[in-house]
């Protein structure tokens, strides 16, 4: 995946560790297997990525909710289903923000749909595969928490048009809550590959905003 100065690598999920640093192999030692596999390979993707934008990180930590601790001018995302892995990353320098979901398309089961989606979702995207709107959600709350600080809910955000010619997606705000009128300048794009949707939606540092 390639979006400007974004980069996204991804692969089947495996045990990585021999390939990580090795402070980030000892830190996964313990976990279980099936998280392991999960974890290792996001984490090699995310080496990959960084290399791939001049960035030589000897270990990406983790930060208090186990997200990953990205180097000082980088953002990312790491994101996976039991069978794929991805991760992006992008300078600071040209985003402030990213989120990447990845999901098995259909699984989004109806009777999860109210908890999920708005009323207009369900009735404009009704012939729709809904899981495409859940994994796009996924990708805006993971790049809004770092941003605003806090968690968003399902039904906080709604995707009120999907362009499958261009690959996008259009988000707004159901309600007032911080930052949210970074909305309509982010960047939101799908695809579909062997059975899963990808989601990717960034914030170009061009719409002025900035850490605070």
């Amino acid at each position: 995946m390639r979006l400007g100065a974004l980069r996204g690598f991804l692969a089947p999920v495996a045990d990585r560790s021999a390939l990580l640093p090795a402070g980030e192999t000892e830190r996964v030692r313990r976990l279980p297997v099936s998280r392991r596999l999960t974890h290792t390979s996001g984490r090699w993707l995310a080496h990959h990525a960084l290399a791939s934008i001049g960035c030589s990180c000897p270990s990406i930590g983790v930060g208090p909710q186990g997200e990953p601790d990205w180097p000082a001018g980088i953002v990312g995302s790491i994101a996976h289903t039991a069978d794929l892995a991805i991760a992006t990353v992008a300078p600071t320098a040209t985003h402030v923000g990213i989120g990447v979901d990845i999901e098995q398309q259909n699984r989004a089961e109806p009777d999860t749909h109210p908890l999920l989606f708005t009323d207009r979702e369900r009735e404009i995207h009704r012939d729709r595969d809904l899981t495409l709107l859940f994994s796009a959600k996924e990708a805006f709350y993971k790049l809004y928490r770092p941003l605003a600080g806090r968690f968003l809910d399902f039904l906080d955000v709604e995707i009120d048009l999907v362009d499958d010619r261009t690959g996008t997606l259009r988000l707004r705000p159901i309600g007032t809550y911080p930052l949210m009128d970074i909305l309509p300048q982010a960047q939101a794009h799908f695809l579909q590959f062997d059975g899963h949707w990808i989601v990717a939606i960034a914030l170009p540092a061009a719409t002025g905003w900035a850490w605070r």
